[in-house]
C-alpha cells in the first residue's frame, strides 16, 4: 500500500479545501508514491516523534499542527523546525498534517471535545466562509496518477473513468478537420475540491504536468458557506442530563482533559446554570463574541488572553483548558479513523510527546 492510500482516507474525512487560507494543510516532507510501511500519529512532528516513527518501522507521520507552517529559507539546523525536517529526509519518514482542516469537519477536534465531556452537538460555532470550487482535469488514462499527485497537497482528489470517444482533445499542431492528432485514448476525470483561493495553485500545479492540449481542465464554483463544517461547535447538555451547576461542570472538564488546575472566569457564580456550551480546539479567542451570541452558558478553549477575561467577565464563563489539552484528541481520531479501513495495518500512537508547557 503506497502513502498516498492512506492520506486519501484522512483526505476523505477532512479535506485540505477546509483549512483556512493562512495554514499549511498537506503533505509536508516525502513522497505520496512510496510504499508505506506503518503510521505514527500524533500532535506535534517533533525530531523526537520522527526518530521514534523510524524506531517503530513507520515511515509516515501523520500529525495535526503543521510540521512546516512558515517558509524555511535554509536547512542547516539552525531551528526546532530545520531539526525535524533534517530528521524526516535522512530516515526517509514522510510528515503529513492536516491542522484546520481536521478542526473545520465534521467529527474534528471540537466534536471530539463534546464527546469527551458528554455534550450533544447543535451546530458549527463558526461556520466556513468562502467558496469552495470543484477543479476537473480531464487526462489520458496513463497521466492520471501523476494528476492526483499533482492535486494531493491542495484538495481531494478522487477519479472516475471518462469515455475517450465522447473526450476527444485536439494535440497541439493537430488538424481538427481531418481528425489527425486527435487524442482516442480513454480519459479520466481527476477532480479536487478547493477553497477558492487555492483554484489558482491547482490549475499551476495541473500544468506543470506538461501535458498542454492533452488536458482539459474545468472549474466548478460550489457554494458560498457550509452550515455543517467550520471552526468550533455549539452543543448541549444530553436530554437525560438536563443541566449542571458551574461548579459541576467545571468539575467535569478537569477530569476529561486531566488538569489540574483550570483557568476560568472570575465573574461567572458557581452555582449558575450550565445548558449550551461553546467550544473550540486550540487558540479560539477569536470565537468568544460568537459563543456569546449563540447563547452558550460556558466557552471552553485555549489560549485565553487576559483582557478578554476582562472584556467578558460576566458575559460568559471563560474556560481555557490548555493548547495542548484540548488538541491532543487529534491522535485518537486518525487512530480510528485509520485502523477502522485498514485494521491489519501497522499504526501507532506517539508515546514520545509530552506537553511542552509545565505547572507547578
Amino acid at each position: 500500500m503506497r502513502i498516498r492510500a492512506v492520506l486519501s482516507v484522512i483526505e476523505a474525512f477532512a479535506p485540505p479545501s477546509l483549512q483556512e487560507m493562512w495554514d499549511n494543510t498537506g503533505l509536508q516532507v516525502g513522497d505520496a508514491r512510496e510504499e508505506c510501511t506503518g503510521v505514527l500519529v500524533c500532535l506535534d512532528a517533533t525530531e523526537a516523534v520522527i526518530r521514534e516513527a523510524a524506531e517503530r518501522g513507520c515511515n509516515l507521520v501523520v500529525s495535526h499542527h503543521p510540521l512546516i507552517f512558515k517558509g524555511l529559507k535554509r536547512l542547516t539546523g539552525g531551528s526546532t523546525t530545520e531539526r525535524a525536517v533534517a530528521e524526516a529526509v535522512r530516515l526517509g519518514v514522510s510528515v503529513y498534517s492536516t491542522h484546520t482542516a481536521l478542526d473545520s469537519t465534521v467529527g474534528g477536534i471540537s466534536y471530539a471535545m463534546a464527546e469527551m465531556l458528554g455534550l450533544e452537538a447543535v451546530r458549527v460555532l463558526s461556520p466556513k466562509e468562502g467558496t469552495l470550487t470543484r477543479v476537473t482535469a480531464y487526462v489520458p488514462r496513463s497521466s492520471a496518477e501523476d494528476a492526483e499527485l499533482a492535486l494531493l497537497d491542495i484538495g481531494s482528489g478522487q477519479t472516475r473513468s471518462v469515455d475517450g470517444s465522447e473526450q476527444r482533445l485536439d494535440l497541439e499542431g493537430g488538424d481538427v478537420e481531418t481528425g489527425w492528432g486527435l487524442i482516442h485514448e480513454p480519459l479520466t476525470a481527476v477532480s479536487a475540491t478547493v477553497a477558492s483561493w487555492a483554484v489558482g495553485g491547482a490549475v499551476k500545479a495541473l500544468d506543470g504536468l506538461g501535458l498542454g492540449k492533452m488536458m482539459s481542465v474545468n472549474v466548478e464554483p460550489l457554494g458560498d458557506k457550509s452550515a455543517e463544517l467550520g471552526l468550533g461547535l455549539v452543543a448541549r447538555m444530553r436530554g437525560d442530563e438536563g443541566s449542571l451547576t458551574m461548579r459541576e461542570f467545571a468539575s467535569r472538564v478537569k477530569q476529561a482533559f486531566r488538569l489540574q488546575r483550570l483557568r476560568l472566569s472570575s465573574g461567572i457564580q458557581p452555582d449558575t446554570e450550565v445548558r449550551t456550551v461553546a467550544l473550540c480546539g486550540g487558540s479560539g479567542g477569536e470565537f468568544i463574541r460568537a459563543a456569546i451570541s449563540a447563547g452558550a452558558d460556558v466557552y471552553v478553549t485555549a489560549d485565553i488572553r487576559y483582557h478578554d477575561f476582562v472584556d467578558y467577565n460576566s458575559e460568559i464563563c471563560l474556560m481555557d483548558v490548555g493548547h495542548f489539552e484540548s488538541e491532543i484528541c487529534a491522535k485518537d481520531i486518525f487512530y480510528r479513523l485509520l485502523t477502522k479501513k485498514f485494521p491489519n495495518f501497522a499504526v501507532y500512537k506517539s508515546e514520545l510527546e509530552k506537553n511542552p508547557v509545565n505547572y507547578l
